[in-house]
């Protein structure tokens, strides 16, 4: 069984929630995958990293019904999010509120995801994380 397959059966109902992260992220990125599976007793997680060379975009950590966007802003991120923080709905800004700030000025955040509410904002809190590229590969492009 695939990633994929097993991402569908873990999450249910939170995987169009998930499909429509992925299509946004691989529509406007560059980036190898890089999955992780982990068994925590009775519980299957599956831990999805978007990795450019050493730099991460994004990660997912796919539990069962929903999955959590893990997001680290540095100082340049941080302030973006403020410059457009009245955009975003209370939640959003709610977690970043709640996150404390790392030794080395890092926001950790975490976004818990079971449907598709928060998927656009969510979609532009990684836009101020990392400009798209310019060119990203069709889907249709065999590499």
């Amino acid at each position: 069984m695939s990633y994929e397959e097993k991402a569908k059966n873990i999450l249910g109902s939170a995987f169009l929630a998930y499909e429509l992260l992925l299509k946004f992220i691989r529509s406007h990125y560059i980036m190898n995958e890089v999955w992780r599976e982990e068994k925590t007793g009775k519980d299957d997680i599956l831990h999805l990293r978007f990795l450019d060379g050493s730099r991460k975009l994004a990660a997912i950590k796919i539990r069962k019904g929903y999955f959590v966007l893990h997001l680290v802003y540095c100082k340049p991120e941080q302030k973006r999010f403020e410059a457009e923080r009245a955009t975003f709905s209370n939640n959003i800004c709610m977690v970043s509120d709640n996150t404390d700030i790392s030794h080395v000025n890092d926001k950790w955040l975490y976004f818990e995801v079971c449907d598709t509410t928060c998927v656009d904002e969510l979609c532009r809190l990684i836009k101020l994380k990392r400009k798209p590229n310019k060119f990203v590969l069709n889907e249709q492009t065999t590499v």
